[in-house]
């Protein structure tokens, strides 16, 4: 997709920032699905799960929300 909109290269940068928007959103999400998951299979097998880093988990998610907005503002302009 980027080779294509290099021959625009104002598109091509708007494309570019929209892309690394994106694996910031991804990243963060991820993260926080696995800090909450994690800590829900600790209780669920009997183990004594660490609430702090769920609940920490459960905020990841809303860094990643502005990210993933402006992936889609980057996205249209470049379009």
């Amino acid at each position: 997709m980027l080779k294509i909109m290099e021959i625009n290269p104002e598109a091509h940068a708007e494309m570019k920032v929209a892309n690394t928007n994106y694996s910031v959103s991804i990243i963060f999400s991820c993260i926080g699905g696995f800090m909450v998951g994690y800590q829900l299979g600790t209780s669920v097998g009997g183990g004594e799960p660490d609430w702090t880093l769920a609940v920490v988990g459960v905020g990841l998610p809303g860094v990643s929300i502005p990210s993933g907005t402006s992936y889609t503002k980057h996205k249209k302009n470049a379009a």
